[in-house]
């Protein structure tokens, strides 16, 4: 059963357990949660006494805020913020003044355990002390309480509303709850093991660096002596200059903060067009970042570059600006149609993205799908195409079956005659695949480069030419004898 009084004078330890493990990308969100958490369980506190059985957002707004919080739904921060300057609402308490009484006199030890935790810097950190958590919309005080539920610690009522629970129904902390790498109990050679793999990782988020360094020094301190050679390497193709990759560290710093800012925000910036050898400035909603073909992405919805509001993914080190420029939402320079989806709730969010890319091979997951027909000699298939793990849509057919996955996919008849033309040439000996791609996807099409001379797309005939006029282009390099 849960102690309680833990949720008194939290740890850092605490926190990042409340946070489900994700303290760094709900930072100040996780200090609500506690917040809540104490007044609903500490006894000196009791809101769940004072509120109804089955209490609705508005009624705990009213325990929480003010009565100079504005209760309107639609109100934004500015209007939340004005309406209480100057009183004694919690949405103007920084988050120093409510943990502060806990900090004293050990603060410093405090927030460099919570760096060890989160990877931030100290200057991060005093930021984050000066926020203001609660001044937030009303929408994410919902969205925080639905978070509570999915945790454990409320339960769902009827018509929307939510219950408390019993003591000894709620979440109980693990038995080690210093979650931190350094106080995780691993054996000398795993440690040697983690630290490596770490450092040959570190790239992909700068944070590691500070979790490495602790990592290092208590290998140093426990295990002497140690060998400093490395014994384990991880080849990534990530190859770029220590400059570069600084500004794209840079980069993915100001996204985090962002991120982990209640409102979020737009960003502007100028971008590279490899293709077309020119710069455009997009205004763009950053949802997500991906370490993908070789670099690292940031997946966005804006103002792209074709000047419409479209997906895309932007390659981080293509980016053409010193500095990623955030806007508020305020922001004359945000399109309003961002704005509106912000006001209603219906920002795009990376749920959006993982469903794309689980629903065709590609990671450009906003181009067009096409059903992909391949084929393969049997024993070549054997050995690199059937043990590997391409997509959860990609499987095998029955050679017999392949007129029908022609008809649900292609809808023009004159193709499906065509490719059932190809087809009767082709042996039934042979092993057919079939997978949903992205068309135009470059991380697709250089896996039907890999694959050539022994895999053959059957259909569609618009990726089917594709290939044909790559292979008729590199027939010309050997015409000529050398």
């Amino acid at each position: 059963m849960l102690d309680v009084e833990i949720l008194a004078k939290p740890t850092p330890e605490v926190f990042n357990w409340l946070s489900g493990g994700q303290w760094s990308n709900r930072f100040l969100r996780t200090f609500r949660l506690w917040f809540l958490v104490s007044r609903f369980c500490l006894p000196e506190f009791d809101w769940l006494g004072s509120l109804p059985r089955s209490f609705s957002y508005p009624q705990l707004r009213d325990r929480l805020f003010a009565p100079t919080h504005n209760p309107q739904e639609n109100a934004t921060v500015d209007i939340l913020s004005g309406a209480c300057a100057n009183s004694d609402c919690i949405c103007q308490q920084t988050l120093q003044e409510l943990i502060g009484p806990f900090l004293t006199p050990t603060q410093g030890q405090w927030l460099e355990k919570v760096q060890g935790l989160t990877g931030f810097t100290a200057t991060q950190l005093v930021n984050f002390l000066d926020s203001q958590p609660f001044l937030t919309v009303h929408r994410s005080l919902r969205n925080d309480l639905q978070l509570l539920v999915d945790l454990g610690w409320l339960e769902k009522g009827t018509g929307g509303n939510f219950r408390g629970k019993s003591t000894s129904a709620l979440p109980v902390p693990p038995d080690n709850l210093a979650l931190g790498l350094a106080e995780v109990p691993l054996e000398a050679a795993q440690q040697r093991d983690l630290l490596h793999v770490l450092q040959a990782i570190a790239f992909v988020q700068p944070n590691l660096e500070v979790i490495v360094e602790h990592l290092w020094q208590q290998v140093h301190q426990t295990q002497r002596p140690f060998s400093q050679q490395k014994r384990l390497f991880i080849h990534l193709d990530y190859i770029l200059s220590d400059d570069l990759q600084e500004q794209v560290d840079e980069y993915q710093l100001t996204l985090e903060e962002l991120w982990a800012t209640p409102e979020g925000g737009v960003i502007q910036f100028d971008n590279w067009l490899a293709q077309e050898e020119r710069k455009v400035q997009v205004t763009v909603y950053p949802v997500c970042l991906h370490y993908a073909r070789r670099a690292k992405y940031l997946s966005a919805y804006g103002l792209g570059p074709s000047g419409r509001l479209e997906w895309h993914n932007y390659r981080l080190d293509r980016i053409a600006s010193p500095h990623l420029k955030v806007l508020p939402w305020g922001s004359a320079a945000v399109p309003s149609a961002l704005r509106h989806l912000r006001n209603t709730g219906q920002l795009p969010t990376s749920a959006e993205i993982e469903k794309a890319l689980q629903e065709a091979w590609g990671f450009n997951f906003y181009l067009p799908k096409v059903f992909l027909i391949l084929r393969f000699p049997a024993t070549f298939a054997h050995w690199y195409v059937e043990r590997s793990v391409r997509h959860e849509t990609f499987r095998r057919l029955d050679y017999e079956a392949i007129p029908r996955y022609l008809q649900e996919t292609i809808t023009n008849p004159q193709e499906r005659e065509k490719i059932l033309r190809v087809l009767a040439q082709r042996s039934p000996e042979d092993l057919y695949y079939g997978v949903w791609v992205r068309w135009q996807d470059i991380n697709v099409l250089m896996r039907l480069r890999d694959w050539r001379p022994n895999g053959e797309v059957i259909a569609p005939l618009i990726v089917r030419q594709k290939m044909r006029q790559e292979v008729l282009a590199e027939w010309q390099f050997y015409q000529l004898n050398a």
